[in-house]
């Protein structure tokens, strides 16, 4: 049974931005001052894998064209199926958007979907405003969920692990097996059309073995790296960008360049092909040196995302960034290597650092602090410490640290040089000099 299926990214409530991609799909929420939203990955390859098996597909991104409920409802079309994305970081507007649709729409019959429905925690939350939910990496098994939810098979309220409906494309824990199986991301559905993003993305790997305690990434996507093919990146890569003309490509994977020969492959083909496209990705410190970070910025490579978290040796332990004290002197020391590295090379290096998380204390943050004046990166992002389903650290309740990320902003602010000093006071003393 196929039929007429619409995907909706919800909107947003007033004064925050809902990023249900963010953190592999654990959701994210931004500052409407300064708002940030993946693209819909999940539902552009999700829309791919629905048109292949004969659905009519429609899609609205109401989040990032900063639509609310009402004007979202208002473009809603007729069809027999809506599917949106929920996350546990986005689950108090995801409720809110779902009563008014009941309210409005008491009939609609909904699919939510998402990894952060895997767990208990999320699930039981939309059991009562939706029909039906299916669990983990929904691509491959939205159509057979469809299907069945049309055919009234599915149980209301019980979230469905897609290995049940697709067992073929799945491993039993709802995670797919071959990341070479999904389709090419419909992104027409939702770029193009009255809205464009600035940057499109390729998820080429998913999961990661690292063992950070912090970590929705595992949460979400196992300790297994799974990756596609090199081929199948590179071909993505260049048709997202092509067929949808955009000129740079975000890859999302968490841990891209762990597979060191993978990357060296995808890189000298990106380069044989020559196609002018711009491109960044993210791995732990470890995963690159001199060599490999030449080969990413010769195939079009202009940024690369570490996450440091923090410069305390005994905070690294305890969150297992690290599995002990010299391992952690090993660890900065290649994340000055890379930003150093990153620079000569022309190469734009975001460092990632956290604060609130448990076991943090005043020295940690003071030896954060001091390595950051040391290291002077070029791009700092500091963000605080977020509690997930599924990771192994506990929550740290709700805590104030604007002081805290002001304190690490500051520490890698330029001082003035000598000359400009001298400027500014010869200019305190007499107000006309200049």
């Amino acid at each position: 049974m196929t039929g007429s299926i619409f995907l909706l990214n919800p909107p947003s409530l007033p004064g925050s931005v809902a990023n249900r991609e963010g953190s592999a799909g654990m959701g994210a929420l931004g500052d409407s001052a300064h708002p940030f939203i993946y693209p819909p990955h999940l539902l552009a390859t999700a829309g791919a894998a629905l048109a292949a098996a004969g659905w009519r597909v429609a899609g609205l991104d109401a989040a990032a064209q900063g639509l609310d409920t009402d004007a979202t409802l208002e473009r809603l079309p007729r069809s027999q199926v809506l599917a949106l994305p929920v996350s546990f970081a986005t689950q108090a507007a995801d409720r809110a958007f779902l009563n008014r649709l009941r309210e409005r729409q008491p009939l609609a019959r909904v699919l939510a979907i998402g990894p952060a429905l895997s767990y208990a925690q999320v699930d039981h939350v939309f059991s009562d405003l939706v029909d039906a939910l299916l669990m983990g990496e929904p691509e491959l098994a939205l159509p057979a969920a469809a299907a069945r939810l049309l055919a009234g098979e599915l149980i209301p309220g019980r979230a469905v692990n897609p290995y049940t409906l697709a067992p073929e494309h799945y491993t039993p824990d709802g995670l797919l097996a071959t990341l070479d199986a999904l389709p090419m991301p419909a992104w027409e559905l939702f770029h193009g059309r009255g809205h464009r993003y600035p940057f499109l993305s390729v998820l080429s790997s998913r999961g990661c073995p690292a063992g950070c305690r912090f970590c929705p990434y595992v949460a979400a996507q196992g300790a297994l790296q799974r990756c596609q093919s090199p081929a199948r990146t590179v071909e993505e890569l260049l048709h997202t960008a092509q067929r949808h003309q955009v000129t740079h490509i975000m890859l999302r994977d968490p841990v891209f360049a762990l597979e060191r020969d993978r990357v060296l492959a995808i890189c000298s083909e990106l380069r044989r092909r020559q196609q002018g496209v711009t491109w960044e990705c993210e791995s732990r410190p470890e995963h690159f040196d001199g060599r490999l970070l030449r080969a990413l910025h010769d195939a079009g490579c202009t940024t690369v995302k570490l996450g440091l978290e923090s410069a305390d040796p005994d905070l690294l332990v305890a969150i297992g960034r690290v599995a002990d004290e010299p391992a952690a002197a090993a660890y900065l020391a290649q994340v000055a290597a890379v930003v150093q590295d990153c620079h000569q090379l022309g190469m734009s290096c975001r460092l990632f650092v956290m604060v609130g998380l448990p076991n943090e204390t005043e020295r940690s943050l003071e030896r954060t602090a001091q390595f950051l004046r040391t290291l002077r990166p070029i791009r700092l992002h500091v963000k605080p410490f977020h509690w997930y389903p599924g990771i192994a650290l506990p929550p740290t309740g709700e805590n104030e640290l604007s002081a805290q990320i002001r304190r690490l902003q500051d520490a890698v602010r330029q001082r003035p040089s000598m000359l400009r000093r001298v400027v500014r006071r010869l200019r305190a003393r007499a107000p006309g000099l200049g």
